[in-house]
């Protein structure tokens, strides 16, 4: 009995984690393919003005406040390359979390979700504006539904988290 269950935790395991690559090689595929204009261009964008001018446009005020912090993984400047790392990482993790949720295993729909999400009309127009406050919000929101799934959790630890990952969602975009 005892052999059975760990051979399944094995399993378990080793689907999960070809599911996690899965996800980062088809979000770094459609991701270059959907968006490299906007990671290899060498300029900054107008609407990025903190470039320009530091400090006096700051949207990160009253309920965005998590912006802030944000700011801080591209030094509050729009390098494009930097927002694209950034861009693939939060795609990779968000289909990952949307395919475990939904208990999706195919690779083909695994695509089909990727492609969904990268070239969803939101994400074109996030590359002219704010890259990472705005798709940041999307694993923190995935996280909280994430975790919702977990069964073996307790139900204060799970609302918990939840709400503390809507919170974030919230905060950052």
């Amino acid at each position: 009995m005892q052999d059975d269950e760990t051979k399944y935790h094995m399993l378990k395991c080793i689907k999960q984690n070809s599911l996690f690559k899965n996800s980062c090689v088809i979000s770094v595929i459609i991701c270059l393919i959907a968006h490299a204009y906007a990671y290899f261009n060498a300029s900054f964008f107008h609407d990025r003005s903190q470039a320009v001018y530091p400090g006096k446009w700051n949207s990160a005020s009253r309920a965005r406040w998590m912006q802030q912090f944000i700011n801080l993984l591209t030094a509050f400047d729009y390098l494009p390359w930097l927002c694209g790392v950034l861009a693939i990482a939060f795609f990779a993790l968000s289909i990952y979390m949307i395919a475990d949720i939904l208990e999706i295993r195919s690779v083909w729909n695994l695509c089909l979700i990727a492609g969904i999400c990268i070239t969803n009309d939101s994400v074109i127009n996030a590359h002219l504006y704010w890259v990472p406050e705005i798709l940041v919000a999307l694993p923190f929101a995935l996280a909280s539904a994430w975790i919702w799934k977990m069964e073996d959790k307790r139900i204060a630890i799970r609302v918990s988290f939840g709400a503390f990952f809507v919170g974030l969602s919230l905060a950052s975009y």
